[in-house]
């Protein structure tokens, strides 16, 4: 029959890891589960690796490709999930024993769409520990869940940790070639999703580790922030979630604060880059003003001058 879950790891040299993460999988308490390793295009051990494990277990499936980014990896492993559910696992991390069978149980107690756990960080070489059961819950409609991301923060917008209902996967994919891609797959499957539960326990191992995207300093890549950001917006928008609006646009520009600046000062900002980012400015600003209200013209023109940055920081930090 079809397992109940399919975990999908996307593998990318990780061959130091990648032990630690799919023993933490196989030692799972529920054991009625696929896990796809996609492999891709690792230079080092990893494929071997994933292939030694898919002939010890058979609930274990590789899929090999060409490298094309964790985007690619996990649309791949989409493609082939069979479980009811899929929970998606970095293959530097690592899950608590009973990380299935707790998350299960939440979404079908609160017949959910989504079940989310809390998670603990660990060093490059520690293990998880095991912070005991506190068995509250905080239940929430997907359209709220986005309004707490947004608004206060409180609803974290990682892919790991979460159990998604397979059918969600018909409405969304990641973005291929895109950073940031966790934001924009939560963006766009929580607005079809009934009920989210969220439980305490931290079920899942986030291992920190010096050199991977998020810790390091400020790329050109960092920039696909605002165009998820933006792509949120006008989603949203689109259908009707207009609440949020303001709240998606502060972040905006919280973010345009934190790293427009930065980009200016290390010249990331190629010339179509700025372009792009004044169109995703000019669409934000709608929000605030009329459509083609003249203090967009000056706001965006400001942004343009090099002198007139200082200003304009100080104009959009009051709006």
């Amino acid at each position: 029959g079809m397992p109940v879950v399919s975990l999908i790891v996307p593998v990318y040299n990780v061959e130091n890891y990648l032990s630690s993460c799919v023993d933490s999988i196989l030692a799972q308490t529920c054991t009625d589960f696929e896990c796809i390793l996609v492999d891709d295009g690792s230079q080092d051990g990893s494929a071997r690796l994933c292939d030694a494990y898919a002939s010890r277990d058979a609930r274990i499936r590789v899929v090999h490709q060409a490298n094309a980014g964790v985007s690619s990896a996990r649309n791949a492993g989409i493609q082939v999930a069979r479980g009811e559910w899929v929970t998606f696992v970095d293959a530097d991390d690592c899950i608590h024993p009973e990380y299935l069978q707790l998350l299960l149980t939440a979404a079908e107690t609160h017949n959910a769409q989504i079940a989310c756990c809390s998670h603990q960080e660990i060093a490059e070489d520690a293990v998880l520990e095991d912070k005991g059961h506190s068995g509250t819950a905080w239940v929430l409609s997907g359209a709220q869940a986005v309004t707490e991301h947004y608004q206060h923060s409180r609803f974290p917008f990682t892919v790991w940790g979460k159990l998604y209902a397979r059918s969600l996967m018909e409405y969304v994919r990641f973005p291929d070639g895109l950073n940031h891609e966790d934001e924009f797959f939560n963006n766009h499957v929580l607005l079809f999703c009934s009920t989210v539960v969220l439980i305490t326990e931290s079920l899942y191992g986030y291992r920190l580790r010096q050199n991977s995207f998020m810790r390091t300093t400020f790329s050109k890549n960092r920039l696909d922030i605002f165009t998820v950001n933006h792509d949120a917006f006008m989603f949203f928008k689109e259908q009707g979630l207009l609440e949020v609006l303001p709240f998606v646009a502060k972040e905006f520009w919280r973010r345009f604060h934190h790293y427009g600046r930065r980009a200016v000062k290390q010249h990331c900002l190629t010339p179509a880059w700025e372009r792009q980012l004044l169109s995703y400015c000019h669409d934000l600003l709608n929000a605030h003003f009329p459509p083609k209200h003249p203090l967009i013209h000056i706001f965006v023109r400001l942004f343009v001058s090099p002198h007139g940055r200082p200003i304009f920081y100080w104009f959009y930090s009051k709006l």
